[in-house]
């Protein structure tokens, strides 16, 4: 460890009631603390002097370097040399301590240097680290995780969801996800000071990342009304840090908060999503096997799309373990501005009601207050039979999305069940119009009600979604049931539609299902 003037000034300063001040660099390194008047002069030397009370009194900075009597003359302060300025009655006190201290820090490194070879905790780290610093320290993820903290670091131990960290409150989440300064400050390869907007905290925070990519990152809160740390401090901080970023690197290859985001399991979904493709059964066993899936297990896709305005998909990280580590037994991935949640029904068999018509074992509740809280819309797969197939669901739940959001855009969630006919309909008309393939009676009807101004159009529609029952029909149009009778004997008359003939009855009610479609 390479000691400093300000690491050993910090340290005293928090041990002493007498007023200390720092003259020179703060960085200075330092191999030797000594009084003042002790010659010859030595480089990497931190003196202690007596307090210059008239200078102190006018608040200057810039004395002299003739306090330093019989050793130096010069007005300027060598690099190699830091200067402790103290009242002359604690000189000997604040030496012995410095002495000390000197010593504490560098047992404290070799603690930490072992700690690290010892594959310690990250919460064993972060005890140490509290052993010299004493604002309170976390290590945030990049998917708004609090992976560890010190036990003085303002968060409630209740939101723990798991062992591997606490789930940050979905309020502060929004909060950094939506600030275009949080954002900024993703980028930043230097330590800077965090200010929470509207909150008066600050935080001092030094990124971690993993090449050129922001991997998480290390905060020490600073106490109220406190602006900034002591250069000190702020070095004794970024030389801890250099361990825990080590120590949590090696962390991050072995925990599934980070691990599943890239795993074989998530490598082949997304490949099955994006690119459609077929892989070996072998090897999509082999991956399944470490979730203790199989291949022929029943599954359910939900596809999450979120709102531009709500900037959640900045934070679809951070959904993804929300997901993964609320409902076990599920895999979720984000694909671009979207995220994936892929559910094994077989493995949750148990929650599973079989006599519902929900596709998922995931509550409806839940998936209406998911998507309600992360500004997001929801498309939901029939559950099927095979994970090679999850390409195929995939695009259902797509598709449900597309479909829902076009005839029912207040709703926040679609399932595929409900817009089959939608699909197959839109399908026809991908080549050739609807004026192509409308039946021929329809069309007679459809200019028959254009020059006369009648409804006979909508009135063969409404019988025919009541499977042909005259007397449902009639009560909806508030039509005698005598009176639907012959109106139905006009449109067979005007139409030619043989009422008896299936294939023709079919016909024109798709027809007029693909007019309906074309009128949303």
């Amino acid at each position: 460890m390479i000691l400093t003037a300000g690491m050993v000034s910090f340290v005293l300063s928090t041990r002493v009631e007498c007023h200390l001040e720092l003259i020179g660099d703060a960085k200075t390194p330092i191999s030797s603390i000594r009084l003042k008047g002790i010659a010859p002069l030595a480089n990497a030397t931190l003196y202690i002097v007596e307090q210059d009370k008239s200078m102190h009194e006018s608040g200057k900075t810039d004395r002299p370097m003739r306090t330093i009597e019989g050793v130096l003359e010069s007005q300027d302060i060598p690099d190699d040399i830091a200067v402790l300025a103290c009242p002359r009655e604690s000189m000997q006190q604040v030496l012995l301590l410095a002495l000390e201290i000197a010593l504490e820090l560098h047992e404290w490194d070799g603690c930490l240097q072992r700690s690290f070879e010892g594959d310690a905790s990250l919460d064993e780290i972060i005890a140490i680290g509290k052993r010299v610093i004493r604002e309170p320290l976390a290590l945030l993820s990049r998917e708004f995780i609090v992976i560890t903290c010190s036990q003085d670091y303002p968060i409630d131990p209740s939101d723990a969801e798991d062992e591997a960290g606490y789930q940050l409150p979905s309020q502060h989440v929004a909060m950094l996800a939506e600030s275009p300064y949080y954002a900024e400050t993703l980028n930043f390869t230097d330590p800077f000071y965090y200010h929470w907007e509207g909150t008066g905290r600050i935080d001092y925070v030094i990124n971690m990342f993993q090449g050129t990519s922001y991997l998480s990152r290390f905060i020490a809160r600073l106490p109220e009304n406190v602006e900034t740390l002591q250069d000190g401090e702020t070095q004794l901080l970024e030389h801890f840090c250099r361990y825990l970023e080590q120590a949590y690197r090696q962390f991050s290859g072995n925990v599934v908060t980070i691990q599943s985001l890239n795993d074989a399991v998530h490598s082949f979904a997304r490949a099955m999503i994006i690119e459609n493709a077929q892989l070996p059964k072998a090897d999509l066993s082999r991956a399944l096997e470490q979730y203790g899936w199989e291949i022929g297990d029943a599954y359910t896709v939900i596809k999450l799309d979120f709102f531009e305005k709500g900037k959640w998909h900045d934070a679809s990280l951070y959904l993804v373990h929300l997901l993964t580590h609320k409902w076990h037994d599920t895999c979720a991935l984000a694909i671009g501005k979207s995220l994936v949640w892929i559910i094994n029904e077989t493995h949750r068999d148990c929650t599973l009601d079989t006599s519902s018509e929900t596709p998922s074992s995931i509550p409806e509740d839940y998936i209406l207050s998911l998507v309600k809280n992360h500004s997001c819309c929801a498309g939901i797969s029939e559950m099927f039979e095979g994970f090679g197939r999850l390409g195929i669901y995939h695009r259902e739940a797509e598709v449900a999305l597309q479909l829902g959001r076009l005839q029912q855009p207040s709703f926040w969630y679609y399932r595929f069940s409900d817009y089959k006919l939608d699909y197959m309909l839109n399908t026809m008309i991908s080549e050739f119009s609807i004026e192509q393939l409308c039946s021929d009676g329809v069309a007679k009807l459809l200019r028959y009600d254009k020059e006369n101004g009648t409804e006979l159009t909508s009135s063969l529609f409404q019988y025919l979604r009541n499977s042909r029952n005259v007397t449902r029909t009639a009560d909806q149009l508030y039509l005698h049931r005598t009176s639907l009778v012959r109106r139905l004997d006009r449109i067979k008359t005007i139409s030619g539609i043989d009422f008896e003939n299936q294939d023709e009855m079919l016909h024109a009610y798709l027809s007029l299902q693909l007019l309906e479609l074309t009128r949303r």
